[in-house]
């Protein structure tokens, strides 16, 4: 692969795992998504749940939809946090290690 010359066999597996870390990243915002449709709709029934005639769940608790929503945005936050963390490092030292590979070949002939 043309433009990997300059990685070593540890620069590619790192690289492999950046990418997995990033492709976790990617897969965290669709679940942010529906995490945000649970408290609308949350938000929702507790607007309505005076109206006659409207079915709301019998032993729905607004204070503890927005608990659970608390606590399911605080460990999507975690896993942003350390795979976009463990992503961009292992991206960069991966990135400086070819680079001087790189000038060691090409400026110290």
């Amino acid at each position: 692969m043309f433009q990997f010359r300059f990685a070593t066999t540890t620069d590619k597996i790192m690289l492999v795992f950046a990418f997995l870390s990033a492709t976790v990243t990617g897969a965290v915002a669709p679940i942010n998504t529906i995490v945000f449709s649970e408290l609308t709709q949350a938000m929702i029934f507790n607007e309505i749940k005076d109206v006659e005639g409207v079915p709301v769940p019998p032993d729905f608790d607004f204070s503890h939809e927005v608990f659970l929503f608390a606590m399911r945005n605080i460990i999507i936050g975690c896993v942003l946090l350390v795979f976009s963390y463990i992503s961009t490092t292992l991206s960069n030292f991966t990135a400086h290690n070819q680079v001087s590979q790189f000038q060691k070949i090409n400026i110290d002939l």
